[in-house]
């Protein structure tokens, strides 16, 4: 058993599949960590809101796997999955930010924390809709699980210790989101266009690491002046 799933590693297109499965999967935790960091900063009580991120984030990764079985009986598998990388990469660009910057209320809702959890809601729909295709397109299904809790536990041990650190809440959302473009376009089949996408997504994790001071100089800035407008 053991030597049949390594060969099964030797080949080309499975090791694509599981390094995209663990490049959504460390995505996905590490979107949700961020989320919860900066829900924290903005209204206190970290085990409460991490707490109930990850129970949001649980809830709809479970809603995220059964909406995945109905978008594709409209688009091929491909194509879900595409669409559904280049979406959480939009959401990491601009919604933790958004909940940074955004002050006011409506029917008594602050509006940066309405952002934060539509976010969470949001991400957790999305990336539960990642490992139903993952599995759908591996005759390997028990590794894609398995290199799926794998990616999480970096995900989880990886935050604390080094992306929020080093980087910081915003420049860690920009990493990840160039991590999703770079896992969207390894299922694309053409070749200009694939690898345009991937040298985007590359770029983009680079640059979120070069200048994630002047990046958090930037958020904590307007993240200040909304409460002293």
């Amino acid at each position: 058993m053991f030597l049949k799933d390594s060969l099964v590693f030797q080949s080309p297109g499975f090791r694509v599949r599981a390094s995209a499965t663990f490049i959504v999967a460390f995505a996905s935790l590490i979107y949700e960590f961020v989320l919860a960091q900066i829900l924290t900063t903005l209204v206190g009580g970290a085990i409460v809101q991490y707490s109930l991120t990850i129970a949001c984030f649980t809830f709809c990764l479970g809603i995220g796997a059964y909406l995945f079985g109905i978008v594709e009986k409209k688009f091929s598998k491909d194509q879900v999955f595409f669409m559904t990388e280049m979406a959480l990469c939009a959401c990491a660009l601009t919604l933790p930010t958004l909940a940074l910057v955004l002050h006011g209320e409506v029917v008594g809702l602050r509006l940066d924390i309405a952002v934060g959890y539509i976010s969470i809601i949001i991400i957790g729909l999305l990336s539960g809709m990642e490992l139903p295709y993952l599995m759908q397109t591996s005759h390997k299904k028990h590794i894609i699980l398995g290199v799926d809790y794998l990616a999480m536990f970096v995900a989880a041990v990886s935050f604390p210790f080094i992306f929020l650190p080093k980087l910081g809440t915003v420049p860690t959302a920009f990493v990840v989101a160039g991590a999703n473009l770079v896992s969207a376009f390894c299922v694309v089949k053409r070749g200009s266009f694939k690898v345009l996408g991937l040298f985007v997504g590359v770029v983009i994790i680079v640059l979120s690491i070069a200048y994630h001071d002047d990046i958090n100089s930037l958020s904590s800035f307007f993240f200040l002046r909304k409460f002293n407008a």
